[in-house]
């Protein structure tokens, strides 16, 4: 439900012309610009001191919040970057968006329903609202969806008439909030930009990304604080001609927040659902960028990386690295071509998909990740069905994913671990190896409809164990003539199809991994002493592939652990815990 008191709603506007209005903190500090050689200069505005900022300078922003949208298009170098940081990490806030707490609300009748509503003068096409808490508010897309009484919907929400420019609310009381009004664009652009450090502060309700880097390269955002917004950070270069590369994005929190009772039917069934985007987005940016050791929580998408549509502009040498993703539909999806990309050490925890190819071009390498997709989830309002994800999920209808390898990750799921999300009798997947994983369910399957031997698909030294006795392996290796679809063992499936790919699965371990911490949240997936997993993984060095991890004698545990350590790193102090 919707808190009621000190609400504030946070609109996102879209039209490019209008200019928000650009006002200093309530007190005199100003913004300091250090030049190169010592000298400093004093500003009011954040986008003034950008404006002269040279190679080597340093512009240092107090606490506050600076009600402006800072567009960079500034180029330092290699030995004299461009430094643009905040006092504190929490303290310095840029608010892309317009504050009306002046707004005047009044009560008005629509289609036979009262509502609080106020006159805004500009032309939105687009509509965002969070609370002062920073949680969404649901957004309509028409007076017919905000007046129906079906129970299709949210109770209660925003809605922008256009025609009339009003905004009526519904189901709360916005009276006493201070209202934040932004056009659809970003809070921070860094734009045709090199050698550009954004550090040590928090951004925050852009209308489309709260950050967005564009044509630029050789950029480092470290310790900051991404809160609203369509996207949290976006990596891009769609429709444009440079590449964004060498991009490093380092110790970020980046953060959305749902109502808990909202449900995914809710989302697919309107165009203007508010949850969507991506937390970090990397789209057709360029090579050699990096996304390590940030705290993703909220948003549809956690980490996404993506090619354009023509697949002209690809991710190369992408590492996504020790983050935490959780509180999301999809954790971390590689929907792309995407060469020689590596994604290890992360840790996905209360998410419903955990991992997603949609489709994956690589070579791409996925390592010691630790994946917890247990969430059981509201998926449809009208049926109060609820369901549990995929740990890890393959497939797409266009086109194949492939070359992917797959090893050393833990694998926890409150049904199946790893699955296709379409038949891969149409060719969706290819090329996929499966070396030293553990694949744990609480429930049923383990495996359901992965892939077969003539697609290129291999497992071996991998772990297997359900908790339950249900069907452990559901059509592994595609369905034989004359096969059972259901084993509820290894061993079963192994005789089972024995007949199709040489050595598939040999080595492979049906057992309780022995898991030291199924009791924590998210789970402690260091192997106990006697463990089965311990020392029985395939020593990845001899197959050319990438570690995180340089394992001695090249004993490997199967699994994400070696020598009883959590691979991703402890979460970061979170701004607000993120739910929907």
């Amino acid at each position: 439900m919707i808190r009621k008191r000190y609400l504030s709603l946070v609109v996102a506007l879209a039209l490019f012309g209008i200019m928000a209005v650009v006002t200093a903190p309530a007190f005199s500090q100003a913004v300091v610009l250090t030049k190169k050689e010592g000298s400093q200069f004093q500003y009011s505005t954040i986008q003034s001191a950008v404006n002269n900022a040279l190679p080597g300078d340093t512009i240092v922003i107090p606490d506050g919040v600076w009600h402006e949208r800072v567009y960079i298009l500034n180029k330092g170098n290699s030995t004299d970057p461009i430094t643009i940081m905040g006092t504190t990490r929490n303290g310095c806030i840029i608010d892309g968006g317009l504050n009306l707490a002046s707004a005047t609300w009044i009560m008005e009748t629509l289609n036979g329903q009262e509502f609080l509503v106020t006159t805004f003068t500009h032309s939105l096409s687009t509509l965002a609202a969070w609370d002062a808490d920073g949680t969404r508010i649901w957004t309509y897309g028409s007076a017919a969806e905000i007046t129906d009484n079906t129970g299709g919907k949210p109770p209660e929400g925003v809605w922008y008439d256009r025609v009339n420019q009003k905004i009526y609310a519904k189901g709360f009381d916005p009276v006493v909030a201070g209202i934040t009004v932004s056009e659809y664009d970003n809070s921070v652009t860094i734009d045709k930009s090199t050698n550009i450090k954004l550090a040590n502060l928090t951004v925050k309700n852009g209308g489309a990304s709260s950050l967005k880097i564009t044509e630029s390269t050789d950029i480092t955002v470290q310790n900051v604080n991404v809160k609203g917004g369509r996207h949290g950070i976006t990596i891009s270069n769609l429709a444009k001609t440079i590449l964004s590369s060498r991009i490093r994005i380092d110790g970020c929190n980046i953060t959305e927040t749902y109502n808990p009772e909202w449900w995914v039917s809710d989302f697919k069934s309107d165009t203007t659902a508010p949850m969507e985007g991506v937390g970090i987005w990397i789209v057709s940016a360029g090579d050699d960028n990096v996304v390590t050791n940030c705290e993703v929580t909220g948003f549809l998408h956690g980490i996404s990386a993506q090619s354009d549509a023509d697949e002209n502009n690809v991710n190369n040498n992408l590492e996504i690295s020790y983050n935490r993703v959780h509180e999301t539909a999809e954790g971390l999806g590689v929907d792309s071509v995407c060469f020689n990309c590596r994604v290890f050490s992360n840790t996905l925890y209360n998410v419903y998909t955990g991992i997603s190819f949609s489709p994956a071009w690589g070579p791409l390498y996925v390592y010691r990740n630790v994946v917890i997709n247990d969430r059981y989830i509201r998926f449809n309002r009208a049926t109060t069905l609820y369901m549990y994800g995929l740990g890890l999920k393959i497939g797409w209808s266009a086109r194949p994913s492939q070359d992917v390898n797959i090893y050393n990750n833990t694998f926890i799921s409150g049904k199946t671990t790893v699955g296709c999300g379409m038949s891969t009798t149409n060719g969706v997947a290819k090329n996929f190896k499966f070396y030293n994983n553990i694949f744990y369910s609480k429930t049923i399957d383990v495996v359901h409809a992965s892939g077969a031997p003539e697609d290129g698909f291999f497992y071996d030294h991998n772990l297997y164990y359900s908790r339950t006795s249900s069907p452990l392996i559901i059509r592994w290796k595609k369905t034989l003539a004359g096969e059972t679809n259901l084993f509820n063992s290894l061993v079963a499936a192994m005789v089972a199809t024995s007949n199709s790919g040489a050595d598939w699965e040999a080595n492979g371990i049906n057992a309780d991994p022995m898991l030291k911490g199924l009791s924590e949240y998210p789970c402690n997936v260091s192997l106990l002493s006697g463990s089965p997993a311990i020392g029985k993984g395939k020593n990845i060095k001899q197959l050319g592939w990438p570690d995180s991890l340089n394992v001695e004698g090249g004993q490997y545990n199967i699994g994400a652990s070696q020598d009883n350590t959590v691979m991703a790193p402890s979460a970061p102090t979170l701004l607000k815990v993120a739910s929907f």
